[in-house]
């Protein structure tokens, strides 16, 4: 199902599967999509934002991988689970929020995010998967919660002048 010329849906219209048009520089999700599917913007390059309703609960993996141009995006606190590789690769990528309601942070999900200075992770997180922040050349400091019980192999990998 298309909902305009770049968003294609599933057919129950749950899920945002896909982008026709991967030039371009903005997009809104739809309100009333509960997931933001595997690789559905992943190499939208020129992609600098996006607006998520707060009806999406997940961002699947590889959801936005390779969206070079992406610097900030504003996660609903509808959102409990950010997907292997989620935001792998964007570059550009400056900051991030992750709401309360995020209980795990897949594998590489922010990996070679090299622009990504800083990030609190909030006290809802228990895990923090392997490689995760692997690559985030800028990362300067980063807040681990008590709630953290997990951080697996190689999650700061790279991070060369990271202070924890």
């Amino acid at each position: 199902m298309e909902i305009d010329k770049n968003l294609i849906l599933s057919d129950d219209g749950k899920t945002l599967i896909g982008i026709k048009d991967k030039h371009i520089t903005t997009a809104t999700i739809p309100h009333g999509m509960t997931k933001i599917g595997r690789g559905a913007f992943a190499w939208c390059s020129a992609l600098k934002s996006i607006d998520i309703p707060n009806s999406v609960t997940e961002i699947e993996e590889g959801a936005f991988s390779w969206c070079e141009s992406l610097e900030s995006i504003d996660i609903p606190n509808s959102v409990t689970q950010i997907g292997w590789c989620a935001f792998k690769r964007c570059s550009a990528l400056k900051s991030i929020d992750i709401p309360n309601s995020v209980t795990k942070i897949e594998s590489s999900a922010f990996a070679g995010c090299s622009a990504l200075k800083s990030i609190d992770i909030p006290n809802s997180v228990t895990q923090i998967g392997w490689c995760t922040f692997e690559g985030c050349s800028a990362l300067k400091s980063i807040d681990i919660p008590n709630s953290v019980t997990k951080i697996e192999s190689s999650a700061f990998a790279g991070c060369s002048v990271l202070y924890l």
